[in-house]
């Protein structure tokens, strides 16, 4: 397994363990470390997977989506304006109003931006949530097939359907018998074994698909993740620092409760990684390491644990043991 050290001086503060699957772009075990048997829910980590609804049904095409738009679908993003003017553009183009969002109000995750949104007066509201953009992308489906839009988050619904059908195909893990709950925006989510978590991540990749149209949905998510990292997260983030260092080499994305999941086209490899204990700050020192060891970037880049004046008085290191 992977341990990730809390260092403060010279001495071990706390120690965070990590278990992770890699995997080729066939689906094959090519490394694990720890039990790739973990159960655990991928939450936001399998984003990029459902998404591809939105481009497999034609819905993209037919609302005329921008890349921008089918990025912030696989986003957990900031809540800076320029996310929340396109999930608002993206509304008005569509004809979705605010009401059918299901993700409800926070504060955006970027805190110049939250302060900025408080300081104005303004109201929260639900196209804030990081989530926004997924689950505009399947209403826009829902639209597009003409199925009840509003109801797109209930778990009998046919874009919930349909999504335990598609992640069923590209994990290879029968989802309509897998342990199941309600994400924090509301939408289900359900729990696998972190080998199978990779392998959907894999199939992206993936040469041969079970049809032509999606196909061309791997290809233009992937396409659109790597050409509008911004769009994925925000200023300052992890994972659009990555993939903006990386040029697309290494695609990665956050899921709650410690996940990462990623796909490293050019090296025809795929990844999942979730902390035993959830912490979010050990896993972000565990895949870029996990990146560096397998060429999907070119050095380590774990930040250093500062005091509240800003004074850099620790570190993270990161282990196979």
């Amino acid at each position: 397994m992977i341990c990730v050290e809390v260092v403060r001086g010279n001495f071990v503060e706390s120690r965070h363990y990590v278990y992770g699957v890699v995997v080729d772009e066939l689906g094959n075990t090519v490394h694990e470390y720890g039990d790739g048997r973990l159960l655990a829910s991928p939450r936001s980590a399998i984003k990029f997977l459902q998404a591809l609804p939105l481009v497999e049904s034609g819905a993209a095409d037919a609302f005329k989506l921008h890349p921008e738009q089918i990025a912030l679908a696989c986003a957990s993003h900031n809540g800076e304006e320029q996310h929340v003017q396109l999930i608002e553009r993206w509304m008005k183009e569509s004809g979705i109003p605010e009401a059918w969002l299901h993700c409800g109000p926070h504060l955006p995750y970027y805190e110049p931006a939250a302060r900025e949104w408080t300081c104005s007066g303004r109201t929260m509201t639900a196209k804030l949530n990081n989530c926004s953009g997924k689950h505009l992308g399947m209403m826009t489906t829902a639209l597009h097939l003409k199925e009840d839009a509003p109801k797109y988050f209930e778990f009998e619904h046919p874009r919930q359907k349909y999504l335990r059908q598609l992640l069923t195909e590209v994990t290879g893990f029968d989802h309509e018998t897998a342990p199941w709950g309600i994400d924090g925006c509301g939408i289900p989510t359900y729990a696998l074994p972190l080998l199978n978590m990779a392998q959907g991540m894999s199939y992206l990749i993936r040469p041969n698909k079970t049809s032509k149209d999606l196909q061309h949905a791997c290809q233009a998510v992937l396409q659109a993740v790597k050409e509008n990292p911004y769009f994925i997260a925000g200023t300052g983030d992890f994972n659009t620092t990555i993939i903006e260092k990386t040029k697309g080499q290494s695609l990665i994305k956050v899921g709650a409760e410690g996940v990462y999941c990623g796909v490293l086209p050019e090296k025809g490899l795929a990844f999942a990684l979730k902390c035993l204990d959830g912490n979010l700050r050990a896993t972000e020192p565990a895949t870029a390491w996990l990146l560096k060891k397998w060429g999907g970037l070119d050095e380590h880049i774990f930040s250093p644990i500062k005091n509240t004046i800003g004074e850099s008085v620790g570190e993270f290191r990161v282990l196979e043991i």
